[in-house]
């Protein structure tokens, strides 16, 4: 007898009585399994508010160091390239001219043409007695050019010193940075070998 035999068979109110029956018996089965309280739910979600909490907290102990490190080197290279910029145009432009005091008041110019100070970057100055003229008085020795040597001083505040490299800030976290360039005078007469 197969399946379909013994539905025909059946009329179709034993089958409805059949299926209302193991309705029931899943029903009791499912009911009988441990089901969790409303406290017991709650704790579990406090336990997983708790662990994103502290997980939270463990990822900014660890990202925060870096980021004011990245702060801090974005903010020294863009000094030291402020500083390299403006001290290789002041010693080029100390280079055209004939004597000291026409070569320091061109490269003080130049200078002064950079950015204003702010309060992280302070605007590049030229050291006056890091600034050397050399022309030998018009009478260079032998195997030796008249030279121009400019050194250029910037200051910038870093909003978190860090101690790396050797790095020496002061008490209010300026440190300072130094830069020189030297140049063949252009208009005198140069020694070539």
């Amino acid at each position: 007898m197969t399946l379909t035999q013994s539905l025909e068979e059946k009329p179709m109110s034993r089958i409805l009585k059949i299926l209302t029956i193991r309705s029931a018996a899943n029903l009791r089965h499912k009911s009988k399994t441990p089901r969790a309280s409303s406290n017991d739910e709650h704790r579990i979600n406090q336990h997983r508010i708790g662990q994103s909490i502290i997980e939270l907290a463990s990822i900014i102990v660890c990202m925060v160091p870096l980021i004011l490190l990245a702060l801090n080197l974005s903010l020294l290279t863009l000094a030291a390239a402020v500083n390299d910029h403006a001290c290789r145009d002041a010693a080029r432009a100390a280079a055209q001219t004939k004597d000291y005091t026409n070569g320091l008041s061109a490269a003080r110019a130049i200078v002064s043409s950079y950015p204003s100070n702010s309060f992280i970057l302070t605007k590049p100055a030229v050291v006056t007695s890091g600034f050397i003229y050399e022309d030998y008085g018009g009478n260079p020795p032998d195997n030796e050019s008249p030279y121009v040597s400019v050194t250029t001083e910037t200051t910038v505040k870093v909003p978190a010193p860090i101690f790396f490299f050797g790095a020496q800030f002061n008490k209010n976290g300026y440190l300072k940075l130094n830069r020189t360039y030297l140049f063949p005078i252009v208009k005198s007469e140069l020694y070539l070998p």
